[in-house]
């Protein structure tokens, strides 16, 4: 048992989980059986991005029928809810020049997903966390920016001018009008998703017709994952369902969107960031980043793919009309 808190280890309850495609009923085969040993992994961490990945995580299988990689069983929502609202925005010493990098790959992302609807000034950033993106958007032109983001500690490291902005809870379609926003962006959600169909669902009700949901997500087959196997990062306790761009095609269709483009994703990262990522014991990853601290080698810039997938897909309605999003 995961000793997320240890005064609450007999507490802790799981509950099943079905194919997001397929629904109940369909058989599955286990991938790689549960480890839960949290040992050397704080428990305020272990749902919070960012952070040093250590080899945790529920029992992985795969759908028999189409495929999708998935946790099962998982904690119960109410479980998952309270450890994403306590979990700590992580802010080590190197996240400085890595979010410089980040802005810079998703400010890129961005510019992509609105040459597809010109003119577009709205957006709503899902899973936030201390709102940067919400800064990229604004230095891009967009004068209207929401975010939404579980975790409390996040949002209260939020620069001053963004956090009112940030509204702190999970998304769902009631906390905005319908058709409120040209963009909606989710980066590193859908893998977290208890119900990723309900979720892009609610996306699709907040998106103006012709709207553009932004999403980033690991790729499950991505040939990097398929060498690491089990070691590889995405397969985590906070991972509910793992994509490939199939099954992502797949979930965006069945929740009424036209996808426009799915493609990896190189990345730009720090020396020391990427060394966060590549499997080994914490403790030998803790001690060589130590090592590395205060060093200008840490923030030797590094390009990689990582195994992240970009998704850009329409609402359908008006405006949609030009496929290429021509004026």
């Amino acid at each position: 048992m995961v000793s997320v808190a240890r005064e609450e280890e007999k507490s802790l309850t799981f509950r099943d989980v079905s194919c997001a495609l397929c629904g109940p009923g369909v058989r599955h085969r286990v991938l790689y059986p549960a480890r839960l040993d949290s040992a050397g992994i704080k428990p305020e961490q272990l749902f919070s991005s960012r952070r040093i990945p250590g080899r945790i995580h529920f029992r992985i299988v795969t759908c028999d029928r189409c495929g999708l990689v998935y946790s099962n069983p998982i904690f119960d929502e109410e479980t998952i809810s309270r450890l994403y609202a306590e979990s700590q925005f992580i802010d080590d010493p190197f996240l400085k020049n890595q979010f410089i990098n980040i802005k810079q790959d998703y400010g890129r992302h961005l510019k992509k997903a609105a040459a597809h609807v010109p003119g577009a000034r709205r957006l709503l950033d899902i899973g936030c966390g201390n709102g940067f993106f919400l800064s990229v958007a604004r230095e891009q032109g967009f004068s209207n920016i929401k975010g939404v983001e579980p975790g409390r500690d996040a949002c209260a490291k939020a620069d001053p001018d963004i956090r009112p902005s940030i509204v702190q809870g999970t998304f769902t379609k009631d906390l905005f009008p319908r058709n409120s926003f040209d963009i909606v962006s989710a980066f590193h959600v859908l893998d977290h998703l208890l119900s990723p169909a309900d979720f892009l669902n609610d996306v699709r009700e907040v998106l103006r017709p012709g709207g553009i949901v932004l999403l980033v997500a690991h790729n499950v087959r991505f040939w990097v994952t398929r060498l690491a196997g089990e070691h590889a990062p995405m397969f985590h306790i906070e991972h509910v369902y793992l994509f490939d761009p199939r099954t992502a095609r797949m979930l965006l269709e069945k929740s009424g969107f036209d996808v426009l483009e799915v493609e990896d994703l190189t990345c730009t990262y720090t020396l020391a960031h990427a060394l966060k990522m590549v499997p080994m014991p914490i403790s030998v990853k803790t001690s060589i980043l130590k090592m590395l601290e205060g060093k200008p080698a840490a923030d030797i810039k590094v390009r990689l793919s990582p195994g992240d997938m970009l998704l850009i897909a329409r609402k359908p309605g008006e405006g949609s009309l030009k496929k290429d999003g021509a004026a």
